[in-house]
């Protein structure tokens, strides 16, 4: 019977401690295994894991679960899992598997339309980055990839502007703003609508950046009405639709 004193071996999340205990109890890990594991819940990085463990971890991961899965299950700071699923570490354990792994991790690991979709809808509504990671699964790091148009898999979704790109400091601006505050840099009311009817036409972002020598950025928020979104306002619902037919047919 376990007392008190066993939650001492990993207090650090309520969920890790009843892993460890069902773990014990199961017969699955020994009580020296599990003590192991500092007072924060998470394994000290001096320890070696047994070499089925380290197959086991990969496997599970081959098999689709998360990395926050598995941290939760084995009481490991998911860097260190990371690490071990990816052969940065543990390097010795099964290398003739790494790529076969790898590989399996990456068709798992893809985001999927379904979870595009309730991104976009998630932060639309101005939930932040962090919960939409909780919510969808989607790491944190690659969620931020996502929204800064990154992913190269993705880019039917970018270029429909289905999914809204992020930039670090960029400042996005009112039409009418931007001529009160910035009266010598505003962009003309002809260039804006120019920019929008070309993506209209079907010319790619690269080829409107050369046509009116502009940074893809800029061309892009001004075309999805991130920037200068007071400018003819009415068009943007007819016009987000004919960007996303366009993308379905360069798919196809």
């Amino acid at each position: 019977m376990f007392t008190l004193n066993d939650l001492s071996l990993c207090v650090g999340d309520f969920n890790q401690v009843i892993n460890a205990l069902k773990a014990i109890d199961a017969g699955e890990y020994s009580y020296d295994h599990v003590s192991s594991i500092h007072s924060n819940g998470v394994r000290r990085k001096t320890d070696r894991l047994a070499d089925d463990m380290v197959r086991e971890i990969r496997d599970a991961r081959k098999s689709g679960r998360t990395l926050p899965e598995l941290s939760d299950e084995y009481c490991m700071d998911e860097a260190v899992i990371s690490k071990l699923t990816m052969w940065s570490s543990y390097k010795d354990v099964d290398p003739h598997l790494k790529s076969e792994y790898l590989a399996s991790y990456l068709a798992n690991e893809r985001i999927s339309e379904k979870q595009v979709k309730l991104v976009v809808k998630l932060r639309s509504e101005g939930v932040s980055k962090r919960y939409i990671s909780a919510r969808t699964g989607i790491h944190q790091s690659t969620l931020d990839r996502m929204l800064s148009g990154k992913i190269g898999y993705l880019r039917k979704y970018y270029d429909d502007g289905t999914i809204p790109i992020e930039y670090k400091g960029q400042k996005l601006y009112s039409y009418a703003g931007a001529i009160k505050a910035r009266s010598k840099s505003a962009m003309s009311l002809e260039k804006i609508r120019r920019i929008r009817n070309h993506r209209y036409n079907g010319l790619s972002l690269r080829e409107i950046c050369e046509i009116e020598n502009k940074s893809i950025a800029t061309v892009y928020q001004i075309s999805v009405w991130q920037a200068y979104w007071d400018v003819d306002p009415e068009l943007k619902i007819s016009y987000m639709a004919k960007y996303k037919d366009k993308g379905k047919s360069n798919a196809a």
